[in-house]
């Protein structure tokens, strides 16, 4: 009864405003503040309320002794005396809320509702969510509905069976890096046993997960055998994995052996895919890039791939050029030529641009213009006549005449084509 008295009388102080706590191995707790030194041994527990009043329980009896902050003590005060209704309860968890008290505001929350199953800011800051009339853990609620918690987002059970293989599949792509990065070195180690060693490796390999390593390390080697070796790696991998590296490089390499060897290593069964990257690089702003496509249907592409191929036998490309600051004196033609006061670009210039060699652009500097003559920087846009595009197109379509770079008449006359009406 004593020990009952005196807990009340430490628990309801309103001068205390930090205290240490005993808790009893009955269950309960005694708070007050601990005098060190008051027991001549650790068999005894002290605790001293506001008003001096010093309380020694036997060590037997207490089975933790912990220290709590002001605020807390200020909330366990709140907590003891407020009315047990719902209001009371929200009231003080939105003090918990601006406390930051965020275990103790949880505990007022699902007493709330149990007074107000349907009050909706509880039910949210619990997490909860309505399902077919019920209120429910929002991981509950989400399986449910068939999503399932990976990486902290919700998902599909197919979302998060795919992510966990992708994953897989990146971990066993980051273990060829070392390997392959280890091995090309041995390439240009000065060892020839080394080198046949790695040159043995390279020729082994026949996992599609390698790809990513042997593009790092080999396929912008600046020595022609190692990307041969690459591109013959890459053929010994086949399959659909190898028609990406393979088509890049066709396009890519910038010896023109190489860029034949890689287009010649692509398989039949390999066309349609290579096929579709080819379809698309149609549409980069590089010139160059288009005319290697070019070159690339003609061997792996059928006639799905004409529609594409008679948009792309012109195709317009910027380039940046520096013109004399003239106002009004400037003229640009329909190809994209452009002249200073009548004239035209040199000849020779103009072909090179027309061939897709210049792709960056020109400066022309007239020598007997340049003094007192200030410059600027305009962006023209150039019509590129393809002939590998051309000759794609004639090679698939089997076209007896050629209508040149007229793509209205070649849409006309495939359409005719397909229609049987020509």
């Amino acid at each position: 009864m004593a020990i009952g008295l005196i807990s009340c009388i430490l628990l309801v102080s309103p001068a205390m405003t930090s205290a240490d706590v005993a808790q009893l191995r009955t269950g309960g707790e005694l708070r007050g503040l601990g005098v060190d030194g008051a027991a001549p041994d650790d068999s005894r527990v002290t605790l001293t309320t506001p008003g001096g009043i010093t309380v020694e329980l036997h060590r037997d009896d207490v089975s933790e002794v912990k220290t709590r902050s002001p605020l807390l003590e200020e909330y366990e005060t709140k907590a003891r005396t407020i009315p047990d209704t719902g209001p009371a309860h929200w009231e003080l968890s939105e003090w918990c809320r601006e406390n930051r008290l965020k275990d103790e505001r949880l505990r007022h929350l699902r007493r709330l509702v149990e007074f107000e199953p349907d009050h909706e800011r509880a039910r949210a800051a619990l997490g909860h969510i309505r399902h077919d009339g019920e209120w429910l853990p929002r991981d509950e609620a989400m399986r449910r509905r068939g999503y399932v918690k990976h990486d902290g987002r919700y998902v599909t059970s197919q979302e998060r069976d795919l992510m966990e293989r992708a994953a897989a599949r990146e971990e066993r792509v980051q273990a060829w890096y070392p390997r392959v990065r280890l091995w090309a070195g041995w390439l240009f180690g000065g060892h020839s046993g080394r080198q046949l060693e790695a040159i043995e490796n390279f020729e082994r390999i026949d996992d599609p997960d390698a790809i990513p390593a042997l593009r790092r390390f080999l396929s912008n080697s600046k020595s022609v055998p190692v990307r041969e070796l690459y591109v013959a790696t890459i053929v010994n991998i086949g399959g659909g994995a190898a028609v990406g590296p393979l088509v890049d490089q066709s396009l890519l390499d910038v010896n023109r052996r190489m860029r034949d060897l890689a287009l010649d290593s692509i398989t039949e069964n390999q066309f349609p895919l290579a096929m579709t990257q080819y379809r698309r690089t149609l549409r980069s702003d590089k010139n160059i890039m288009v005319r290697r496509s070019g070159i690339g249907l003609g061997r792996v592409a059928d006639q799905n791939a004409v529609p594409d191929l008679i948009a792309s036998l012109i195709t317009t490309h910027q380039y940046k050029v520096q013109v004399p600051d003239r106002s009004g004196t400037m003229s640009f033609s329909t190809a994209g030529s452009f002249g200073a006061g009548g004239a035209s670009l040199p000849p020779d210039i103009d072909l090179m641009l027309r061939s897709g060699q210049l792709q960056n652009g020109v400066i022309v500097n007239d020598p007997a213009a340049a003094q007192n003559v200030r410059w600027k920087t305009v962006t023209i846009n150039y019509n590129h006549k393809n002939p590998e595009i051309l000759t794609a197109l004639k090679k698939i379509t089997g076209a007896e005449e050629s209508f040149g770079y007229d793509e209205r008449t070649w849409l006309a006359w495939w359409t005719a084509q397909k229609n049987g009406t020509f």
